[in-house]
């Protein structure tokens, strides 16, 4: 036995330098996520329903390819919408059938976020207790708890994001640009870091590391030369989101405050505030401020109802870092609990009202299985 763990020890592993934490915060995220499906657990298809988790099912099964009759009788441009990476890792795991392998894909998306976050926060001191900061991050915004725990590529998203980070700190850029590339193929707004990356390499002086930017925006030409070939459009993306881009920036502050829709209004303007706030807060540390206030900017523009969901890349940095000081003390400790049940019956509460049809479940199902 002493052999065999100094054999360990030679090769870099040592039980007493495991951080346990690490797999106490996986074990509580998986729980967490385990939870919100309890009052779903005799009809687990209404996880599965939940948009738009049945159209990443069926791009993962067509690959862009759809016929012209789909179970959504949707136009094939609306599929370029879904950008391929959270498809391709469905697929690579579709032999435990394409509902559970999407599930399973965020689940383990979203517990090695969790980690990469603690790893971020303990190694470059981001936070006073990185421990507890990652059991916030797994609860904290609510619509995080609900993404990580529903078909979605924003676990994946995240998980690339903060992988990239880390890399970057680590000096590690070529890996930090790979990862900000395959970002920008999960969701477009991941190409971002190509400028937030640019502002800090020039901000730290790092020129000879400008060129391997190109990565990035490389990833997302691939994805487009697929549509390219699929759909004879290089921007068939475009053709559907496009319209999300408006010229005046907090559209979805000024339109609802322009027609008295006061609750919309001041709840825009509270996503906005915060947010903006907590990306100035990070001005000290400039990888993250760069990134979260690059990110926000972009985010100003896009004009849709469903912001919250915008902005959740921003909030481990502008929500939690960014607010440590808050979050470490007692008093939020103490509200906490309070927290973790609203979101609970947040998510309880949203899910069932944004699933497909049954029939059209059914039709999907009959289509996977061909």
């Amino acid at each position: 036995m002493q052999e065999q763990a100094s054999i360990l020890e030679k090769r870099g592993f040592s039980f007493e330098r495991f951080d346990f934490r690490i797999a106490l915060l996986a074990a509580i995220n998986v729980v967490t996520t385990l939870t919100v499906y309890l009052p779903f657990i005799d009809r687990l298809d209404v996880i599965y329903r939940y948009l738009d988790g049945p159209l990443y099912m069926y791009v993962a099964k067509t690959l862009y390819a759809a016929p012209a009759i789909t179970p959504f009788n949707l136009p094939g441009c609306y599929y370029a919408c879904h950008l391929a990476l959270y498809p391709l890792l469905i697929r690579a795991f579709s032999f435990m059938g394409y509902d559970r392998s999407m599930i399973f894909v965020v689940i383990a998306c979203s517990t090695l976020a969790t980690i990469v976050f603690y790893q971020l926060l303990k190694e470059f001191n981001y936070s006073a207790n990185p421990f507890w900061a990652s059991i916030v991050f797994i609860f904290f915004p609510s619509r995080w708890l609900l993404y990580h725990s529903v078909g979605a590529s924003e676990p994946l998203f995240i998980l690339l994001i903060l992988a990239s980070i880390y890399c970057y700190k680590k000096d590690r850029y070529l890996a930090a640009f790979t990862l900000a590339g395959l970002a920008s193929v999960t969701k477009i707004f991941g190409v971002l870091m190509f400028i937030s990356y640019l502002i800090l390499l020039l901000y730290e002086k790092k020129y000879r590391y400008l060129p391997y930017l190109l990565i990035i925006p490389a990833f997302l030409g691939l994805n487009f030369l697929a549509y390219q070939f699929t759909y004879g459009d290089f921007f068939a993306y475009f053709r559907w989101n496009g319209g999300l881009m408006k010229i005046v920036p907090f559209m979805n502050f000024f339109e609802p405050a322009s027609r008295g829709n006061t609750n919309n209004a001041e709840l825009f303007m509270g996503f906005y505030i915060i947010y903006i706030l907590g990306a100035l807060r990070l001005w000290k540390r400039p990888e993250l401020c760069s990134f979260s206030l690059v990110y926000l900017g972009c985010v100003a523009f896009v004009q849709h109802p469903d912001v919250s969901r915008y902005l959740l890349p921003a909030a481990p940095f502008a929500l939690i870092i960014a607010f440590d000081d808050i979050i470490s003390r007692r008093e939020f400790k103490l509200i906490f609990p309070l927290l973790v049940i609203f979101g609970y019956f947040y998510c309880w509460g949203i899910i069932p009202t944004n699933v497909i049809g049954q029939d059209t479940y059914s039709a999907l199902m009959e289509a996977l299985a061909q």
